[in-house]
């Protein structure tokens, strides 16, 4: 007689499935054990313990190195142009503003990705008592968006500073409008040896305007920029960012003014006869009937080069998934044949003193898992003490040994350390590259 399925009752269904389960989790577990009495011994705990936590480690966590970093910066914003004002300095400029958020492509954190943008305005007057024709301004605001590729040195200092340099590509925007007309809405007439006074406001769009014949040009541009500067640090969660970024554009024509333009125009007249015949009647400078465009850009002082800025860059950055503390009760770790006791807050670093147990180093804080393998003891040339490190060879001998290395674990695993997870795995690695002793 055969047993119809649908003819159990569901409690009893239920009742099986769950018998079913738990004779699979009962097999599974008794296969994780050793043959040996199914009593499992000090070595196979330890081997299974870190098979087990090796997988946490991977599972649970994100690399400390990974995660990023985000930014905000004030700066000042200098051009380097056509249009040059008669008091230029890199020093000064007109203030920006700029968003920043980066992440390490490498567990040491040399090379990193940063995505970026910026806003900002760039500003230049540039007057001549002498010449009325040289009388040219322009004001333009700024959006750029950018991808920057950045390689950091060796934090210097104990790790509290790190140098970098950066190389990016983006894109530009810009819409340059000039101060031409006075507070009554009259133009400027500019007179030899005659002082104007200038008000701030840029009210004419000058790509519309097309003073010089350079039609509708675009009003964006590639960029390339590039950075150098340092980030010093506060915490892991604080970081101070000091920054130069000059960026060079694949456009003349932010300030309105073109090398190129100049040139179409000297191909119709010549620059000292145009500069002679605007300056002696200057009154007529905005009529295209007695002073062409072509006239206008023939009288202009231009480079060869396209434009430029430079922005010096003040700011913070933060870190805002540094945290590492995850709590979890660890069970007992076995290294070799000694157990290790562990308190409910820590699991412990793997000490491997005879380079034959465990490869890895395991730290489990309050918010991550790191699994690093350690790299074996070398019997070359005595290797010196990073400078972040010196501090922890008490006796001065010039080798970090295994009381200062573990001094140094405790330490780290009570809380009073000022080295973050990285440096201890650092300091790890350093420890089995020395020479045996």
């Amino acid at each position: 007689m055969s047993l119809q399925l649908h003819n159990i009752p569901n409690h009893v269904r239920t009742l099986l499935l769950l018998m079913g389960v738990l004779c699979c989790k009962l097999t599974s577990y008794a296969q994780d054990l050793p043959a040996h009495n199914l009593k499992p011994t000090v070595d196979d705990a330890a081997k299974r313990q870190q098979h087990n936590y090796e997988q946490d480690a991977q599972s649970k966590a994100t690399s400390f190195a990974f995660k990023p970093y985000v930014g905000v910066s004030f700066g000042l914003v200098t051009f380097f142009g056509d249009v040059r004002a008669s008091n230029f300095s890199i020093f000064s400029g007109e203030p920006s503003l700029a968003f920043t958020a980066s992440a390490a492509l490498n567990e040491e954190e040399n090379y990193l990705l940063t995505l970026g943008c910026f806003f900002g305005s760039l500003v230049s007057r540039q007057t001549s008592l002498t010449s009325p024709v040289d009388n040219v301004n322009f004001y333009t605001k700024l959006s750029q968006y950018d991808l920057s590729f950045t390689y950091q040195l060796s934090p210097l200092f104990d790790g509290l500073i790190r140098p970098f340099v950066a190389l990016g590509v983006g894109v530009v925007s810009f819409r340059p409008k000039g101060n031409l007309k006075d507070s009554d809405g009259s133009y400027y007439h500019y007179q030899p040896n005659t002082p104007v006074t200038f008000n701030d406001r840029f009210e004419t769009d000058l790509r519309r305007k097309d003073l010089y014949g350079a039609g509708d040009y675009p009003l964006t541009s590639p960029v390339i920029p590039v950075s150098v500067g340092g980030t010093f640090k506060i915490s892991d969660y604080l970081y101070v960012k000091i920054s130069y970024k000059f960026t060079y554009t694949f456009t003349d024509m932010m300030d309105n003014v073109s090398g190129k333009v100049a040139a179409a125009g000297r191909k119709v007249y010549d620059s000292n006869t145009a500069r002679a015949l605007i300056n002696q009647d200057y009154s007529n400078y905005y009529n295209d009937a007695a002073t062409p465009p072509a006239m206008r850009a023939a009288a202009l002082k231009t480079n060869s080069i396209n434009d430029m800025y430079g922005t010096f860059h003040f700011g913070i950055q933060i870190r805002p998934f540094a945290s590492e503390r995850f709590i979890k009760k660890a069970p007992p770790v076995y290294v070799g044949t000694e157990k290790t006791s562990i308190s409910t807050t820590y699991q412990k670093i793997f000490l491997d003193d005879e380079n034959d147990g465990p490869k890895s180093v395991f730290i489990s804080t309050d918010g991550s898992s790191t699994s690093v393998s350690a790299a074996p003891r070398s019997d070359g040339k005595p290797v010196t003490i990073p400078r972040k490190f010196r501090k922890l060879d008490l006796n001065k001998d010039g080798y970090i040994s295994e009381f200062e290395l573990n001094a140094a674990l405790e330490d780290f695993l009570d809380g009073y350390s000022k080295y973050n997870t990285r440096e201890i795995i650092d300091l790890k690695r350093f420890y089995y590259k020395q020479p045996k002793r």
